[in-house]
């Protein structure tokens, strides 16, 4: 068992020393993800919104400031207004 427990070790030693390039890879791939929770974020308090809840609660519930979901929900509505826009020209 303690030879299992040798190989992690090691592995995660050379992943950690790994090149420079490896980590500006994960550094990518991490914000990237970081990106995408927080666009689904902003996207769940805007339909928590539309649900009928306050900005007080949705802020409550994802640890941000009320104005912070203030300007998450103008901003969606911005882009849709900007969406049904360009929609209506074509």
């Amino acid at each position: 068992m303690s030879h299992l427990y040798v190989q992690r070790f090691y592995h995660q030693t050379l992943s950690h020393n790994s090149t420079k390039e490896h980590h500006t890879e994960s550094d990518e791939k991490y914000h990237y993800r970081q990106e995408i929770l927080s666009q689904i974020t902003r996207l769940l308090a805007v339909l928590h919104k539309s649900n009928g809840r306050t900005f007080a609660d949705i802020a409550k519930e994802y640890g941000v400031s009320i104005r912070s979901v203030q300007r998450w929900i103008s901003a969606n509505i911005q882009m849709g207004n900007l969406w049904a826009r360009n929609k209506e020209n074509k």
